[in-house]
């Protein structure tokens, strides 16, 4: 818990760890595709590579008659927003999607993902 972000990703990159598909969608987390705190192009990029997902949570909002932000609808906020680049590559976001994992877990050629210094909303 004492690590800074810059020596967890450096320790990664040091044996070459290859980082969940959602880091390299850039997500700052992998636990950030739904998050309430998420900021505007989080939901944009949720809407692309998880739609099924951002529409459950968009229902729910038009069901309790409640939004997460307090001034948007979810909708709304993501069309404020612009997905992340990387989520115009179909193979990252099948892998991001993909419930088994059948990637190499060590690479050859190690590349810093998109997410690894992202900010986060909230108080992830």
């Amino acid at each position: 818990h004492q690590w800074s972000t810059a020596q967890v990703w450096s320790i990664i990159e040091r044996w070459k760890v290859n980082p969940h598909p959602c880091y390299r969608l850039g997500y700052a987390r992998c636990s950030c595709a739904c998050c309430i705190f998420g900021n505007k192009d989080q939901w944009a990029s949720t809407r692309v590579v998880v739609p099924e997902q951002f529409e459950d949570v968009a229902t729910y909002e038009s069901l309790f008659l409640k939004t997460i932000d307090r001034k948007l609808s979810l909708s709304a906020k993501a069309d404020q927003g612009t997905p992340y680049s990387a989520t115009k590559n179909a193979a990252v976001v099948a892998e991001a999607r993909n419930a088994d994992w059948n990637e190499p877990v060590i690479l050859d050629e190690w590349v810093m993902p998109a997410g690894a210094f992202e900010a986060l909303d909230g108080p992830c």
